[in-house]
């Protein structure tokens, strides 16, 4: 597929919107079931991990210059198993785009659409995905590009507005369930920047490893401030035993916002970040399939793909029974194990690479 040249700002944003909106959704409520009241401290964990694991896999392009990872993963693995591997990575993207847009769907449908049914509001999402992807690559990043300073700054203003319902008393016991508990956490939720791995696919349009480097790296560590703050802000605002029960916590936040009779209804606020945000992580996964595709069946053209994904997307999205489901299930079997798909088939391409000394084209013609 023909990618264009993108800097280091757009591969920023790329990485930042498809992490920040999870903070926006589900997620906080069940790392609140899972640690209680040090969310903010598991998260940390999960960005130290996830750091490192890019880190480690950077190194594939050190070895491959040059080459995008499905390349380096046929190199390594042969035509059929490296095409194999890059199918499931393909397939897991594709998978978090869908349960991400039906848990905007329901979400949207629960408290501003209760009237619309189901599949009306996936269309609309289904749509201006499909809008975003018919433009290709370099358009989807510089819309990123451009919606990440106001969407940055809408979350920071919900945080600072929500100060005078913050009680100290909330962030405590200091490590939850235990700090044992919390680490083990951390560890295994480093899933939530795994997405950073997407970078590794267009590592082409990233001009060279160090802007590879620059861009995962600045990605994972401004997202995990943010969702930290958030954890923290959030964990500030409600109990541990209730955080765990709010179905979308940063929007109960800003409907808690009031100052005086005339200054409240600030969920109005968050409903345009909100939506921005997660039609902009469901296109990037679903620009990352049908990327990975087309790279394997050396497909030139992704328009081609557009409307077999947008109408497979919604099918896919109407999977889980209810909202129930979709949260305990399949966002958080995402969240939780999905890094052995995301670093997972990396590691394990950079340990057979290394074990059995191959290299990229480029590479040894340096040697």
């Amino acid at each position: 597929m023909r990618e264009g040249k993108i800097g280091v700002r757009d591969a920023t944003a790329w990485v930042l919107f498809m992490i920040v909106p999870k903070l926006m959704l589900t997620s906080p409520s069940d790392v609140a079931e899972m640690v209680g009241s040090a969310t903010w401290l598991m998260t940390l964990i999960a960005v130290a991990t996830a750091l490192l694991l890019f880190w480690f896999v950077s190194h594939l392009f050190k070895w491959f210059p040059g080459e995008h990872f499905i390349a380096i993963l046929e190199n390594i693995f042969g035509r059929w198993l490296g095409g194999l591997l890059a199918l499931v990575m393909a397939a897991t993207f594709f998978y978090n785009g869908a349960m991400t847009a039906r848990e905007l769907e329901a979400l949207l449908k629960t408290f501003f659409l209760p009237l619309s049914p189901p599949e009306f509001i996936l269309l609309l999402i289904s749509l201006a995905v499909a809008a975003l992807l018919y433009f290709g690559f370099e358009s989807l990043s510089r819309t990123a590009g451009f919606f990440m300073a106001p969407v940055l700054w809408g979350v920071v203003l919900i945080f600072v507005l929500a100060i005078p319902n913050y009680q100290l008393a909330y962030l405590f016991p200091l490590f939850g369930y235990g700090l044992d508990k919390t680490i083990m956490t951390g560890l295994m939720r480093n899933s939530v920047y795994g997405d950073v791995i997407s970078l590794a696919v267009i590592a082409p349009s990233l001009q060279g490893l160090v802007h590879l480097r620059k861009s995962g790296i600045a990605g994972v560590a401004i997202a995990g401030f943010f969702v930290a703050m958030g954890l923290m802000c959030y964990s500030l605002n409600y109990s541990y035993i209730t955080a765990k029960e709010n179905t979308v916590p940063l929007l109960i936040m800003a409907r808690g916002i009031e100052f005086g009779r005339f200054f409240q209804r600030f969920e109005t606020i968050f409903l345009f970040i909100w939506s921005i945000s997660c039609v902009l992580m469901v296109a990037i996964n679903l620009y990352m399939a049908a990327s990975i595709y087309g790279k394997v069946f050396r497909i030139d053209d992704h328009k081609v793909m557009i409307l077999p994904l947008a109408l497979i997307l919604n099918f896919v999205a109407l999977y889980p029974r209810d909202l129930d489901q979709l949260t305990t299930v399949h966002i958080h079997g995402l969240r939780t194990y999905g890094w052995f798909v995301y670093f997972g088939i990396p590691l394990a391409a950079l340990g057979v690479a290394w074990i059995g000394r191959k290299r990229g084209k480029r590479y040894n013609a340096k040697k």
